[in-house]
Order: C-alpha cells, then sequence, then structure tokens
C-alpha cells in the first residue's frame, strides 16, 4: 500500500490528528501536504482558539476611515517590516507632547462589517486584540481607544487606554498583540451600550515630552476567545524548587518548567539542585530548560557579544543533550527578561523554538503568536503576595490568553524578594487547581504548550 491510499485509509479524521502531532515539514516528506483535507486540517481553530474573533480591518484600504493629521500625520504604510496582515498597515506619527493625528473608522460601512447606519453588533464580543507596533516605547504615554454608538460623533462613547506602561523601552522593535476586555473600558461620555451598535472608533496614541512617536496598526479584531493556558516555570534551579516547590507541585499533579544554569547542576554546585535532581524532574514529566550556561552568562547576559550568547547556548545544549532533555532543551528564558536584536538572532539561528522575556503581559495567542521567541511572562515577588497571581489566572481566564508565570527560589516560611514561602506557593496553586478541576483552565509544561501552537508548526 502506498502512503496515498494509507492516508485515505485511515480517513480525514486520523490525518487531521496527524497534522496536529506532525510538523508541516515532515508532512511534505511524506508527500501529503497540500491535499484537500490538509488545507481542510489547516482551516481549524488555531492556537488554541475556540471562538474565531472576527476582523475588524487590516488597514490596507482607507475606505470608511477619517485620517485627521494634527501636528503629525496619519496614512497607510506597505512597508513590509510593518504589515503582518494584509497589505498595508496604519502609520501615525505625532509629535512630542501630543495626540492630535487620529484615525476614525466609520463602522457603518461595509469594509469594517457594517449595516448602513446600524454598525454593526458587538454585545457578544467581550474581548478586543489589536496588533501594533511602536518605534520608540520611552516616548508613548498611552495609545487610546474609543468606541462609540453615535453616527457622526464621539457623544455616547467608551475608552481604554490599550497600550502604556506596560510596553517597556528596554524592548524596542517588538509587535504587540494587545487584548482588551470591555469589561476594564471606561464611560468617556454619554450613556454608551454595549447592546447599542458600534458606529465609529477611534485609534489615538500619545506621545509624552520625550520625543515624537511613530505608530503602525496592523490588525484590529473582536470578539474570539482561546483555551486559557497557565505554564507553571522556576528560574535559576535553586535547590529550594525541588525541596519546597516539588512536593506542593506534586500535591496538585502539577508539572513544571525548570530553566536552569547547565554548568552549576553539572558540577553540583552548593545551593542548587543537583544533576540526579534535574534527571529525576525531567523523567518524571517536567521540562529542564535553558537559562544560561554559566552563572557569569546568567549576570551580564545585557552585555554579552554574539558569540557569548552562542557559546553560552551551545555549551547548555552540549550537556543538555548529552543528559537526554530533548523534549524540552530548545526553549529558553532571557535572565532578567532581557532581549535584543542581537539575543534574537542567536536564539533563532541556533533553532530555539521559544524565548520567555518578564514583561507582565499576557501571551495572546487568539490572533496567532507574531514571535515565539519573545514570548511574555510574569515574574512573582514578594510584593505580589497570593492575590497578584491569583488575578493572573483570573485574568488569563477571562481574556482566554496564556500566563507564563515565574517563580525564583523558595523558602519555608517567609515571603521576601523573590523568595517565595511554601504557604504563598501552596495557596497559588490551590487556585491553580480549583480552576483546573473546574475545566477552566490548562496547565502544561512549556515545551507542550509551544507543541499545541499548530501554526506556525516549529515542533521538532
Amino acid at each position: 500500500m502506498n502512503r496515498r491510499d494509507l492516508f485515505k485509509l485511515v480517513g480525514k479524521i486520523g490525518v487531521i490528528a496527524a497534522a496536529k502531532a506532525v510538523s508541516w515539514p515532515v508532512l511534505d516528506r511524506l508527500g501529503v501536504s497540500g491535499e484537500e483535507w490538509i488545507a481542510e486540517a489547516a482551516s481549524m481553530p488555531q492556537n488554541y482558539v475556540t471562538r474565531t474573533p472576527t476582523l475588524i480591518t487590516d488597514f490596507s484600504s482607507t475606505t470608511g476611515m477619517n485620517l485627521t493629521q494634527g501636528t503629525g500625520s496619519v496614512a497607510l504604510d506597505s512597508t513590509p517590516a510593518y504589515v503582518r496582515t494584509g497589505t498595508q498597515s496604519l502609520k501615525i506619527v505625532q509629535q512630542a507632547s501630543a495626540s492630535s493625528a487620529i484615525c476614525d473608522l466609520d463602522t457603518r460601512n461595509a469594509a469594517f462589517g457594517g449595516s448602513g447606519s446600524e454598525g454593526f453588533s458587538a454585545a457578544q464580543d467581550n474581548l478586543w486584540h489589536l496588533r501594533c507596533f511602536v518605534d520608540v516605547p520611552a516616548n508613548q504615554n498611552n495609545l487610546s481607544f474609543f468606541v462609540s454608538n453615535d453616527t457622526t460623533a464621539f457623544t455616547n462613547y467608551f475608552t481604554q487606554n490599550v497600550m502604556g506602561p506596560q510596553i517597556s523601552s528596554s524592548y524596542p522593535g517588538y509587535w504587540w498583540d494587545r487584548v482588551e476586555n470591555r469589561k476594564d473600558w471606561t464611560v468617556a461620555g454619554g450613556s454608551p451600550s454595549w447592546s447599542s451598535p458600534v458606529r465609529y472608533i477611534r485609534i489615538r496614541p500619545n506621545a509624552n515630552a520625550n520625543g515624537a512617536l511613530t505608530t503602525w496598526c496592523d490588525a484590529l479584531y473582536r470578539g474570539g476567545y482561546a483555551r486559557p493556558k497557565v505554564v507553571i516555570s522556576f528560574d535559576d534551579g535553586s535547590d529550594g524548587q525541588i525541596t519546597i516547590a516539588k512536593p506542593i507541585l506534586d500535591t496538585y499533579g502539577f508539572k513544571g518548567t525548570f530553566y536552569v544554569i547547565g554548568d552549576t547542576i553539572s558540577r553540583n554546585v552548593a545551593g542548587v539542585m543537583t544533576q540526579a535532581q534535574a534527571d529525576a524532574l525531567y523523567a518524571a514529566g517536567h521540562d529542564i530548560s535553558y537559562h544560561a550556561w554559566t552563572n557569569n552568562d546568567h549576570n551580564n547576559y545585557a552585555s554579552m557579544s554574539e558569540a557569548q550568547y552562542r557559546a553560552s547556548s551551545q555549551n547548555f545544549q552540549s550537556w543538555a543533550g548529552a543528559r537526554g532533555y530533548e523534549r524540552s532543551r530548545w526553549h529558553h528564558a532571557m535572565p532578567t527578561g532581557y532581549t535584543s536584536s542581537t539575543v534574537q538572532s542567536v536564539l533563532s539561528s541556533e533553532g530555539y523554538l521559544t524565548g520567555r522575556s518578564t514583561i507582565r503581559l499576557f501571551q495572546n495567542h487568539v490572533i496567532g503568536l507574531d514571535n515565539p521567541r519573545f514570548l511574555r511572562g510574569w515574574s512573582w515577588s514578594s510584593t505580589d503576595g497570593t492575590a497578584g497571581p491569583i488575578s493572573w489566572i483570573n485574568n488569563a481566564i477571562t481574556y482566554g490568553t496564556s500566563l507564563l508565570l515565574i517563580f525564583h527560589s523558595f523558602h519555608a516560611t517567609v515571603s521576601s524578594g523573590q523568595q517565595c514561602s511554601a504557604a504563598d506557593f501552596t495557596t497559588i496553586m490551590q487556585h491553580l487547581y480549583r480552576c483546573q478541576q473546574a475545566n477552566l483552565v490548562d496547565v502544561p509544561v512549556q515545551s507542550e504548550w509551544f507543541n499545541g501552537i499548530t501554526f506556525p508548526r516549529h515542533k521538532r
């Protein structure tokens, strides 16, 4: 029986299952990609999406748009670097301390899904998604977003600042996928209602006094939802992660992702987990992944050269490969959350599947991953207590996003700095367990989480 006949024999269900489990390059080598049932599998919900969002606009046409220049400029931009969806993006340039350049969308226009004077209904659309790029984050106050029930003016409308302090000047040059829940929006004027048609939308970046700001908006979506995920991760490989955190994970049946400093484990340095403990973690289904090779690499990550990044990676991979950590060794947690074009280039060329920062944003996967080597993560500290992580978990469920939850060291009693007490960690895990048992959220390790992202397929 040839391969084509075999795939026909297993039927469509089996093929779709194979497409979910096997990378597209593998299917290519088998000679089965490009078939109509592969296309059908590809058209199914991706990236854990359970409710597909509606594209309002990809900013490829000015139809239905009112562009107000003010002291800045507003135009469509076809530069490939600033286009992710469609053929163009919206480019808004604000001068320092200005907000006069704006874009209004007349959503009564069919181009945005409207219907004559009625606009479109957003009554069922709890979530709104905006994909955007900011040239100099340090020059941004925020990006204001307005939704109005009015036909000619903003009298009855909601507002929300969808970008702002969360976009750190430490991370210039990266796209941002923002997901906003309408429950967080405020009434800006009149008596707006989500039950009434949306007739106007306004996008207005706001520049601070530092200098001019350029913002590109690539796509705007409404609605949609993805299966929430929480990845429990641990940085540095301290021995308290074994003696304190792991027994608590075991109590609730959770697996963790341990981003370790390989050299310290290989030499059984005091204060970190031993080689035998790392091996046992991996064998039990936990991930052992790349944080740094040496403490010096970890402590000087932001000032290393390209050659040093590459050497650190290769040393770790040689060790991890020899230990058999194949499932998880191509995932990286960047020390201090730092990244740069050099770091990104090395991660890409060395073959890393993910890189995780510590910027406090949820990882949106409703509209796909823009850059899997710059994922957002939430690093816990004692100032967050237990209320912080509990709210993060709840918001991940509300928004339909992923929470990459980060811990460092542990001690028995009082939480201080990045040292988490057994009691606080137990409280957080208890809440996560209750949410999992209620079928509200999944708790995968990092490799499992990424392998579930089917577009793009990067599974090794």
